[in-house]
């Protein structure tokens, strides 16, 4: 089993490697971004970096969204897109109307919602309901499934498909999970993708409320900025060099040289996808 298990990680390592090399100089774009629309986030759980050095709330403009899609659609985006980094996206007051803005100029792509779901009612359900866009709405509770029952009572009186769209998960507030760039706790536990280990900075852009295109969704304090949308279009950014030496530093497995890197666990959720090609912009 032991012997099986190697080789098995050793393929792996080898076809992970040959995909990364492709992409090493950013010659394509992104398939995943994250949008930070605001800072806030009203829970403080004791994993997340909030809960001990929670940020200022600052909250992404409308026109600074659109600018974003505008600029999604002359690059005919069709990946993912997520309106939550580390935030509760619904603090937002304007979230549905970012929403809104997303399905009807990129039909295409997936939205996604990372929430709590504490500030979900039928008055969001109703604007959701109304999204053409395929969405999928990650609900986290931290109540012992009080807000998963309350949610399912409001879900239904919606239909099936509309009821799909929605991941209720029981979570706990006793959960190590990455350490954030050493934001927050973790779970001393690290993942290897052969000798680079970080995968995120090759499909993954991720937009702070400033419009800071920040190193990743790791970047809590967006130390490591490429480029702001209003100063940069996001392929010249994406391409830049500055962000190509990036991925050539990890590449060459100089993570403990970068900053942030040095301090993170995190590895690289999606890349099962990445590697099969099935999800792409």
């Amino acid at each position: 089993m032991d012997l099986w298990r190697r080789l098995r990680d050793m393929y792996r390592n080898a076809r992970v490697r040959r995909k990364v090399a492709e992409h090493v100089e950013g010659s394509d774009l992104f398939y995943k971004l994250g949008i930070e629309i605001t800072s806030a986030c009203n829970y403080r759980c004791p994993f997340c970096p909030q809960s001990k050095s929670a940020r200022p709330e600052a909250y992404m403009s409308f026109s600074s969204v659109s600018l974003i899609v505008e600029q999604l659609v002359a690059l005919r985006y069709a990946g993912e897109i997520s309106l939550s980094v580390t935030n509760e996206p619904f603090c937002h007051p304007r979230c549905l109307e970012f929403a809104g803005l997303i399905s009807k100029k990129l039909p295409k792509c997936n939205l996604r919602f990372n929430s709590n779901g504490s500030l979900i009612d039928k008055i969001i359900l109703d604007g959701l309901h109304g999204i053409s866009t395929p969405f999928i709405a990650q609900i986290n509770d931290y109540t012992g499934g009080r807000e998963l029952s309350r949610l399912g009572g409001l879900l239904s009186g919606y239909d099936a498909e509309f009821q799909s769209r929605f991941i209720l998960k029981r979570r706990s507030f006793g959960e190590r999970l990455s350490t954030r760039g050493g934001a927050a706790q973790s779970r001393r536990r690290r993942d290897y993708f052969g000798d680079f280990d970080c995968l995120l900075p090759y499909f993954r852009m991720d937009i702070g409320t400033d419009g800071s295109v920040i190193l990743c969704c790791a970047d809590y304090r967006y130390q490591m900025a490429f480029g702001n949308i209003h100063t940069a279009a996001l392929k010249d950014i994406w391409n830049s060099e500055e962000f190509r030496e990036l991925r050539r530093t990890l590449f060459r497995g100089k993570r403990r040289s970068v900053s942030l890197c040095s301090r993170c666990d995190m590895a690289a959720p999606g890349l099962p996808q990445w590697l099969t090609g099935s999800s792409s912009a």
